[in-house]
């Protein structure tokens, strides 16, 4: 199959951020990024093979290079090949038109991939928190953002800016807070997390604190 020769890329995830601020704090394993509507896909191509050569041009003269080229899906293919030219030895390379060799059956998995929902705390104002919002999307985009404080929902945005807010915490409480993102193809995820309000000097106040940092 000529599925051995194919490779198939991935978009890279946001890799998660340290949590900072004056919290201490625990949370809910971070799922998320999860294959979902998956269908597989079979088509025919053209395979690429064979013999093949052109000219490449060095010092003067025109010498050609020859090679053979393993089964691709492409009908080019770059040849280098080192030779010797006016008394030293030289990599010449050049395009060449690879032979067609037959048609080849391809299947291909293609999935939709959930959001995938993180964030942190940190208390930049004495009594107050603000959510910093890490979620990604692989395949597409957020489009809303909801976040809960202790089981009360305070915010609904399409924009992550919509939550951060400066949400009052009493000083020496645990507090819960739970953020759900929703993609641009209705996929969802969640994450919980648990604080302990501790009151250290906010961050608005002393900015090179090490919890601010």
């Amino acid at each position: 199959m000529i599925s051995k020769y194919l490779k198939q890329f991935k978009k890279a995830t946001l890799i998660a951020l340290p949590i900072i601020g004056s919290v201490v704090f625990s949370s809910s394993a971070i799922a998320g990024d999860e294959e979902v509507n998956c269908k597989t896909t079979t088509s025919e191509v053209r395979v690429y093979s064979g013999h093949a050569q052109c000219y490449a041009f060095s010092g003067g003269q025109i010498y050609t290079v020859s090679q053979f080229v393993a089964p691709q899906l492409s009908s080019t293919a770059r040849l280098t090949e080192l030779r010797y030219v006016n008394g030293s030895t030289k990599w010449l390379s050049c395009t060449a038109n690879v032979p067609f060799s037959h048609y080849d059956t391809v299947s291909v998995r293609e999935c939709e991939y959930t959001p995938k929902a993180n964030f942190s705390a940190a208390e930049y104002s004495y009594g107050y928190i603000t959510i910093n919002d890490f979620s990604s999307d692989r395949d597409g985009s957020i489009v809303k953002w909801e976040f809960w404080l202790n089981g009360v929902k305070r915010a609904t945005s399409t924009t992550s800016a919509g939550i951060g807010g400066n949400w009052p915490v009493d000083i020496g409480s645990t507090v819960t807070l739970k953020m759900v993102v929703t993609d641009d193809q209705g996929h969802t995820d969640s994450v919980t997390k648990t604080r302990y309000i501790q009151g250290l000097p906010p961050c608005n106040l002393d900015p090179q604190a090490d919890h601010c940092l």
